[in-house]
C-alpha cells in the first residue's frame, strides 16, 4: 500500500470509529445517528462558526470606524419601548414620514 493510500485508509478508519462511537452513545439513548443527521450537525457547526467569525469582523469594523466599544448581544436583550416612536413625533423630526425606516412606516411594536 502506498503512503497516500495508507493515510487515506487511516483517516477513513478514524471517521468510522468516531461514527461508531457516536452511534453507540445515541443507541444508548434510544436514537441512532444517520448520515443525514451527521451532515446536518456538520452544517450547523459550520454555520455557528461562520456567525461567530462574522460577528467578530463586524465588531472590529465598528471600532475601526470610530465606535468606542462593540459587542454582539442577543435579540431578546433588546428593549423595545413605544416612547421611542414619540421622539420622532414630538417635536416632529425632519425625517418623520419621509422614508420607510421612520414612523409612521415602521411596523408596530406588537409585531416585533
Amino acid at each position: 500500500m502506498q503512503e497516500g493510500q495508507e493515510v487515506m485508509s487511516n483517516t477513513i478508519k478514524e471517521k468510522d470509529k468516531a461514527r461508531h462511537t457516536a452511534n453507540s452513545r445515541l443507541k444508548e439513548r434510544g436514537r441512532i445517528a444517520s448520515p443525514e443527521s451527521e451532515k446536518r450537525q456538520e452544517i450547523q457547526e459550520a454555520q455557528e462558526s461562520n456567525i461567530k467569525s462574522d460577528l467578530a469582523l463586524m465588531c472590529a469594523r465598528a471600532k475601526e470606524v470610530g465606535a468606542l466599544a462593540a459587542a454582539p448581544i442577543l435579540a431578546q436583550d433588546v428593549v423595545l419601548d413605544e416612547r421611542v416612536r414619540l421622539k420622532c413625533w414630538v417635536p416632529r423630526c425632519a425625517h418623520y414620514d419621509q422614508n420607510w425606516m421612520c414612523p409612521p412606516h415602521v411596523i408596530p411594536f406588537s409585531e416585533f
